[in-house]
């Protein structure tokens, strides 16, 4: 039991690091995605390119 308590503060002090910006990068997402949208319905673009592949032959830029 002893060694196990030595193992994980053994992992705990080696990456640290990463876990404290792991947490943080989780929390930032689920922040991201809980927040309020006060925006119209509309249609969904896809990222970099928008909705430009759905408007077809007729589109008027």
């Amino acid at each position: 039991m002893e060694r196990n308590v030595e193992v994980f503060y053994e992992i705990l002090e080696r990456y640290k690091v990463d876990l404290l910006v792991g947490v943080v990068a989780a929390l930032c997402c689920i922040g991201w995605l809980k927040r309020e949208k006060n925006l119209p319905p509309g249609p969904i673009g896809l990222p970099v390119v928008g909705y430009l592949p759905f408007l077809g032959n007729e589109a008027y830029l």
